[in-house]
């Protein structure tokens, strides 16, 4: 078994691996709680789907996230 730690832009990488070839992604996305450059919330429905493109089907998929209430 081969294990890889990757501290890159995911979907970057999420683009150049081949479908169905990924065990695990494990993953802590940036919040948009600061002002600082690289902390922009992620395009979710994007970052999905290129996460069920890349996992096998008896992959896992974890990731952190920080919920916040609705603004009104």
């Amino acid at each position: 078994m081969i294990a890889e730690l990757k501290n890159i832009d995911a979907m970057n990488l999420l683009a150049s691996l081949d479908a169905a070839s990924v065990d695990a992604i494990i993953t802590d996305p940036p919040y948009g709680t600061t002002n600082a450059a690289w902390d922009k919330m992620p395009d979710w429905p994007a970052f999905f789907r290129a996460c069920w493109r890349v996992l096998k089907k008896t992959a896992c998929c974890s990731y952190s996230a920080r919920i916040r209430p609705r603004r009104k």
